[in-house]
Order: structure tokens, then C-alpha cells, then sequence
């Protein structure tokens, strides 16, 4: 398992890099948004951590970025910042960020990266009926799926994965709600309930 950690500060990412390393995460380091992305191209990474502020802007935009141009890397974005306010707290949250923390208190991101380091550890195993017609979506979601140690069969109408219930058994079923075909994710529901 890998994180980026995005700190301008050399003191703080040397801090950063001791948490991911106690809970056996290798972690690579950019003082700047710039490097971060040119590191994503060749290192692929389970989580980003970042901070609110950087060289270049926003932390949020870092996030932004990194998300448009490398989909279904980072599956965990934490956001370490000084000042959290609730305003900052609800950006955060609308960008789709994991969790924020505290540059004063990193003892609850250590238990987070803690917590986050044992459930993967645990392994899950499973099959996985992907309904979805949008093929950036779901290519995204395979990725996700995948690295969850989960497999996966993907369809674009719920038409085609009804047919497939009736050969296959699926642990868990992931559907969009507008899809190609007549069917929608809801009505693919309600027939699997049926």
C-alpha cells in the first residue's frame, strides 16, 4: 500500500512519512502540487495526503487534479491543515475528501492511518455485478473493485445482467440508476428481490 504525502514543509513531511511508515504504508513525498502529479504518472498510490494550503493554491485543488487526471488511484484523500473551520471542513467534504485533520493534533490521523492499515489488511473476497453504462464510471469502479481483491462483471443495461443472474451468483450487486436499455438500476432491483 502507498500515500503521496503533498507537504510543503520538510520537517512536517518527514513527520507525515513516520505515521504511514509505523502502520507499514510506503510513503512518498512532493513539496509541491507540481511534483505530486508528475510522481502519480509512475507511482500509483492508495491514498493522498495533503496539505490545506501549497505552494501553488489549494490543497482542494491539488485533489482536483490529481483525481481528473489519474481516476481510480487514490482510493483515501486526508487533508491536513491549521486552520479548520467549519466553512473549510464542508470544502472539503463537497470535494470528496476522506477525512481532515489537524496539524496540532496528528495523533488522530495516526489512529486513522492505523485503523485504515488493519481493514485493509483483512482481505475480502467476493463477485461483484457492475451495472453501469458510463464507461469512464465504470472503468473507475473496476479499478476500485478490483483493488479491493473483489471481481467483477460488468454490464450496461439491466437487461443484460439479469440474464447473467440466472447463471451466476453475485455477492453484491452496484448499479447506476439511469442506464442503456429499457431498465433502470431500480427496476434491476426490484427484480433481483423478486
Amino acid at each position: 500500500m502507498r500515500a503521496l504525502i503533498v507537504e510543503p514543509s520538510r520537517f512536517l513531511r518527514s513527520v507525515l512519512s513516520s505515521i504511514f511508515s509505523s502502520a507499514n504504508i510506503i510513503a512518498l513525498h512532493a513539496g509541491t502540487a507540481e511534483e505530486a502529479l508528475a510522481l502519480l504518472v509512475d507511482e500509483p498510490c492508495d491514498i493522498l495526503c495533503f496539505a490545506q494550503q501549497l505552494r501553488e493554491g489549494t490543497g482542494i485543488n491539488f485533489l482536483h487534479q490529481a483525481k481528473s487526471a489519474h481516476p481510480g488511484h487514490a482510493v483515501v484523500s486526508l487533508m491536513v491543515s491549521s486552520d479548520l473551520t467549519p466553512t473549510r471542513l464542508e470544502e472539503a467534504a463537497r470535494a470528496g475528501v476522506t477525512e481532515a485533520f489537524s496539524k496540532s493534533h496528528l495523533d488522530a490521523l495516526e489512529a486513522f492511518v492505523k485503523r485504515f492499515a488493519e481493514s485493509r489488511e483483512s482481505t475480502i473476497t467476493g463477485h461483484v455485478l457492475l451495472v453501469e453504462d458510463s464507461i469512464l464510471a465504470a472503468k473507475f469502479c473496476l479499478e476500485v473493485i478490483t483493488r479491493l481483491g473483489l471481481t467483477a462483471d460488468h454490464f450496461d443495461c439491466a437487461e443484460e445482467a439479469l440474464k447473467s443472474l440466472a447463471t451466476t451468483r453475485y455477492d453484491l450487486v452496484l448499479t447506476d440508476d439511469l442506464l442503456a436499455g429499457q431498465g433502470t438500476g431500480l427496476s434491476l432491483i426490484r427484480a433481483i428481490r423478486s
